[in-house]
């Protein structure tokens, strides 16, 4: 409410939004993309990154109040006052996130550190680690299922195999350990993200070069500061506001010249998992020591489990996709592929096409489609259309009511004969309809056929439909899959 009752001279609430209380729902779908193809969307939200920023800045300013308390009371340490400013800042921002599960990790390993320097002791940075996956998964057993669990650990893990412990000779750029630590991340990631999202940023290291310090720096400090002076002193807050602003820009400006100069930011590919493992080796190779014998060959490595075939695609794959109310059918042969309906609208932002149809096929690594069947013009059905036509490039769109607005044209279903991709036969069954009739009775209903079993998609056919395809013999026998 705040935001948005500010001065217009803002101009990137909803970014602000996102990084105030974690709330990303007011991002445009093109900017949201943007960030991913540039592997910036972690700074975007309320992070671990984000969380230990502000633990950071709670430690130094309750060091500095520690020295004080100490100089009139000797009883009291500086360092547990600096500690416990530190938890209480982060303790403060996970709140205004809503104790995001990406907060709570954060706090727990943040509190683990607490815990291990109050006790004056020493614990190997490993031991650190697995004590705050232990309590990560004691506080929420179905971590595991968060894409975020394991990109957030790995990440932890690899800076400690990349940096921890090493110390080179002679005199460190700050910028050396930078680069560094953006190139360990990157290359540490890459299989956990080729599992995950199919999916890893070509530009991300050289993007996080600039956008972390900038979002660290000039954007979430100030964003705090704002929000903590509007009650008090309103030019200040607005002045703080607009520096924030003036970091995003700055953000979106970078991102939009890398993507400019590099237009293929994005590798998207489906990896086998002797190939996987053949990456994953050979990043453990490159992240070594330097000095270590071998480690050369984690470079030929990844361009060989890059250039190895994928997974095999089996002779026919049906998927049904779960889309909540409506439906959502993939179906694959090894050389086409088919979407049956598009599942339903969720919000002006978000639908079934850009959130599980366009990813399910961007798993498998495969980037445009040979048809698309609308079953009829129901949202249930049709909601996601439009996403999935703007992301995946498509052969031919068949539709089962012709006043379905799309963005190509869409062919009648009840014309088409069969046809055949690979050993998989098609057919739509028509059921003889007169021309008044509801749309659920305009589905279209697709027969599918491989090695003699027979599966049949039905869309939304009402008693008078199925009597009539029953009645016309049109199904020649059991069917094996019915929906």
């Amino acid at each position: 409410r705040w935001l948005d009752h500010h001065p217009s001279g803002v101009a990137h609430r909803d970014l602000m939004l996102a990084l105030l209380i974690g709330d990303r729902s007011t991002l445009s779908p093109e900017r949201w993309t943007r960030l991913q193809r540039t592997g910036t969307n972690h700074l975007l939200a309320i992070s671990g990154l984000h969380v230990g920023m502000v633990a950071l800045a709670g430690l130094w300013l309750g060091g500095i109040l520690g020295r004080g308390l100490n100089a009139l009371c000797h009883r009291i340490p500086a360092s547990a006052v600096g500690q416990v400013f530190a938890l209480g800042f982060a303790l403060f921002y996970s709140a205004l996130a809503g104790f995001s599960i990406p907060t709570q990790r954060a706090l727990i390993m943040i509190g683990v550190v607490q815990w291990v320097l109050l006790r004056r002791g020493s614990l190997p940075a490993a031991t650190g680690l697995l004590l705050a996956w232990v309590a990560v998964l004691v506080r929420d057993p179905l971590a595991p299922y968060d894409t975020g669990f394991w990109l957030s650990f790995s990440a932890v893990a690899v800076l400690m195999l990349a940096l921890g412990g090493r110390r080179r000779a002679g005199a460190q750029w700050w910028g050396q350990t930078v680069v560094r630590s953006q190139w360990a991340v990157f290359l540490g990631l890459m299989v956990p993200l080729l599992i995950l999202v199919h999916g890893v940023s070509l530009v991300a290291p050289i993007a996080n070069l600039l956008a972390i310090p900038l979002v660290t720096l000039m954007v979430v400090p100030w964003l705090l500061v704002a929000l903590l002076l509007g009650a008090l002193w309103p030019w200040a807050s607005d002045l703080s506001l607009v520096v924030a602003d003036l970091g995003l820009s700055a953000l979106l400006a970078w991102l939009e010249w890398l993507e400019d100069v590099a237009p293929m930011t994005l590798f998207q590919t489906a990896l086998s998992w002797p190939a996987l493992a053949l990456a994953g080796l050979a990043t453990l190779l490159m992240l070594l020591p330097r000095g270590l014998p071998g480690r050369w060959l984690g470079y030929p490595g990844i361009v060989l489990a890059l250039l190895l075939p994928g997974p095999p695609v089996p002779p026919l794959r049906v998927t049904f996709l779960d889309v909540g109310q409506g439906l959502a059918v993939a179906v694959q042969t090894p050389d086409y592929r088919l979407v049956y309906d598009t599942g339903p609208t969720y919000s002006e932002r978000l639908d079934a096409g850009s959130g599980v149809i366009v990813p399910y096929w961007r798993q498998l690594g495969v980037h445009q489609l040979d048809a698309v069947v609308v079953s009829h013009r129901h949202d249930d059905h049709s909601g996601g259309l439009s996403s999935v036509l703007k992301s995946l490039p498509t052969e031919a769109l068949w539709v089962g009511d012709a006043t379905l607005s799309t963005s190509m044209p869409g062919r009648d279903c009840h014309q088409r004969a069969s046809w055949q991709w690979n050993q998989v036969k098609f057919r739509f069954l028509h059921g003889g309809f007169p021309a008044q009739v509801n749309g659920n009775n305009r589905s279209c209903v697709l027969e599918i056929e491989y090695a003699g079993q027979r599966l049949l998609l039905t869309g939304d056919i009402e008693r008078e439909v199925e009597w009539r395809l029953v009645g016309r013999d049109q199904l020649n026998g059991s069917i094996d899959v019915l929906q």
